[in-house]
């Protein structure tokens, strides 16, 4: 079966041969490897090209370094290989993470069973958090009806994007990487997938390991604006469940609590708190209240008190 598998790059020369030694010693032969390049220094993307060119890959049939001299975001670098790609198969692996030798193979084997029907494969990770410690998380396959918010939001769940194999002839051609994001691209096209194509199969052998080393503070701060665009795209697949509802919400505000906690921040969160409440009962909004501390943890009082504040002046409102 033809495999492609796609990376985009931006500035990680560092971590290149690791990545692309885990792609040649696949146990499965790769038809094409695309490197993506979105706007790199020009000698990260020189280096880049006197690996493909100097090295010997017996196991890569072919190999496309495409570059770009304007800075774009991962997701069109993924789109970019998915659209270029012939292969039946598109494997999508970051450029600071690396597979196992038997990732490829044991992702097709999962999909090609007879009784799997499903559009692509994720699994686990093995997590490296730069301390010299590496973790297992093993997630788990989503239940029947499972709302994938809920899931993406559960205890030792993980779907990372290194992890995922497309079989491009099951794949809803709407479901896209949204080029409009910059913050929780895995947890989006997770989410298309489920909802506008044939799903996903979990694969229960681990064969991804992630970089999660911590990253650049003050980047993340300036992306809560994504982090507010995913949650307003995905809130209609929320608005039937609270308890997608919150999960939704605790996916944003943990990303804003941990990031910034600026005013107009702030006050974007409480519009989203007080419009989960707006059609709810007083017990439901405490129960938000209760389980944001519970799952988020104590951050700076004044975060809460204006949760509070809002959560209380919405029920007020709406019994007079």
């Amino acid at each position: 079966m033809s495999v492609a598998v796609v990376v985009p790059f931006l500035n990680r020369y560092e971590s290149f041969r690791r990545l692309v030694n885990s792609i040649e010693n696949q146990t499965h032969s790769i038809s094409e490897l695309f490197i993506v390049d979105n706007g790199s220094k020009f000698e990260q993307v020189e280096y880049v090209f006197d690996v493909i060119t100097n090295g010997s890959f017996e196991n890569i049939d072919n190999i496309f370094l495409v570059s770009s001299l304007t800075p774009f975001n991962g997701n069109k670098a993924r789109n970019t290989g998915l659209d270029m790609a012939r292969s039946r198969y598109v494997a999508f692996l970051d450029s600071d993470d690396w597979w196992e030798p038997f990732h490829i193979e044991s992702s097709i084997r999962e999909l090609e069973s007879a009784n799997n029907n499903q559009a692509a494969v994720f699994s686990g990770a093995f997590v490296h958090d730069g301390k010299n410690q590496v973790h297992e998380i093993k997630s788990r396959s989503l239940f029947v009806n499972e709302n994938p918010i809920d899931f993406l939001n559960s205890k030792n769940c993980i779907a990372q994007t290194s992890s995922y194999v497309i079989n491009r002839a099951k794949l809803n051609r709407d479901v896209r990487w949204d080029e409009t994001l910059s913050r929780h691209q895995d947890f989006d096209f997770f989410i298309s997938v489920q909802m506008l194509s044939n799903g996903w199969l979990f694969k229960k052998t681990t064969t991804t390991h992630i970089d999660w080393r911590p990253s650049d503070f003050k980047s993340k701060i300036k992306k809560f604006d994504f982090i507010f665009l995913f949650y307003k795209k995905w809130f209609f697949l929320a608005k039937n469940s609270r308890k997608a509802q919150l999960n939704l919400l605790l996916l944003l505000l943990i990303n804003k609590a941990k990031y910034s906690i600026a005013d107009s921040d702030l006050n974007r969160s409480l519009y989203i708190l007080r419009s989960l409440v707006s059609h709810s009962d007083r017990s439901f909004a405490l129960r938000c209240l209760l389980l944001l501390l519970i799952n988020v943890g104590f951050y700076p009082s004044v975060f809460f008190v204006r949760l509070l504040l809002g959560i209380r002046n919405k029920i007020l409102n709406r019994d007079n």
